[in-house]
């Protein structure tokens, strides 16, 4: 007894039992081949699930993305339970400067999605809309040449060159990773657009889930998006100023809600929807 206790002090008494727990399962599932086969396909299909569900939730949730201090970005709700705001809207935002350390406008959707004119053929492509100074406030970075501006915001807003910064994916598959990708011109259905980037390749946009091939300057848009108040189709991000929390955020906000509304109130809406449009309070939320 003494020199077995002596033993169990000195070894590792739980690696002995593992091994003696493993050498009777063994000899178990050999006695029984069938029950050894549904054993195991249970394990590997338990294993393989539980992996594949991680996998997915490592990507949507645990994973954040690759921008600058992402606890610090907000995004301006216009109305209770509509996360899209208008075009108009947006520029009376952005002209308040002094509300927070920094603004972006951002929009993807199939409504806006162009088509790329490949072999006589449209392709389509995945398009998002920024603002100039979205690379800016999130703090994005180029595997290749650089990001849009200000300068290509306006660009576009007068008529001339639509720049453009396509995805690390689409940079590979429709141009084989070449460095002369950088100032080619990609003809669309819409207009010519000149790529000045490639995006990094952990950045796949604002929208966790869904990739992008090309990013253009938000003033690109058909003019009715830009010109209708009442359209809403812009996300609205804001950074945080050091110490702001996001209560100060919203009461800033509602502060030039009013003018904000007077300012972008369509006279065709009917009196209900007029007053409620006018009402109804903005907030700012999390948008990490």
């Amino acid at each position: 007894a003494a020199r077995e206790q002596h033993r169990d002090a000195r070894g590792l008494p739980w690696l002995e039992s593992l091994a003696r727990d493993l050498r009777d399962a063994m000899r178990l599932l050999r006695r029984g081949p069938g029950f050894a086969f549904v054993a195991i396909a249970s394990l590997a299909l338990g294993i393989g699930a539980n992996t594949a569900v991680f996998s997915v939730f490592d990507v949507l949730v645990f994973k954040p993305l690759a921008i600058r201090e992402p606890d610090r970005l907000v995004q301006i709700i216009p109305r209770p339970n509509r996360a899209d705001s208008s075009y108009p809207i947006w520029e009376h935002i952005r002209d308040r400067r002094e509300l927070f350390d920094g603004m972006c406008a951002w929009a993807q959707g199939v409504p806006l999605d162009l088509g790329l004119i490949q072999d006589r053929t449209l392709v389509p492509l995945a398009t998002q809309w920024v603002s100039g100074d979205f690379s800016a406030v999130l703090g994005l970075h180029t595997a290749r040449g650089r990001w849009l501006d200000m300068n290509d915001e306006q660009a576009a807003a007068a008529g001339g060159q639509k720049a453009g910064v396509i995805s690390d994916a689409f940079w590979r598959t429709h141009f084989g990773a070449r460095d002369d990708a950088i100032g080619s011109v990609l003809m669309t259905n819409s207009f010519p657009v000149t790529i000045v980037g490639v995006a990094s390749p952990d950045f796949l946009g604002m929208d966790v889930g869904s990739a992008f091939d090309v990013v253009l300057p938000i003033t690109a848009a058909p003019k009715g998006f830009l010109e209708t108040p009442m359209f809403s189709w812009v996300s609205i991000f804001a950074r945080l100023k050091p110490g702001q929390t996001i209560d100060a955020a919203s009461a800033a906000v509602r502060a030039i809600q009013p003018t904000i509304r007077q300012a972008t109130l369509s006279t065709q809406l009917p009196p209900g929807v007029r007053e409620a449009y006018l009402r109804d309070p903005m907030s700012v939320v999390s948008a990490a």
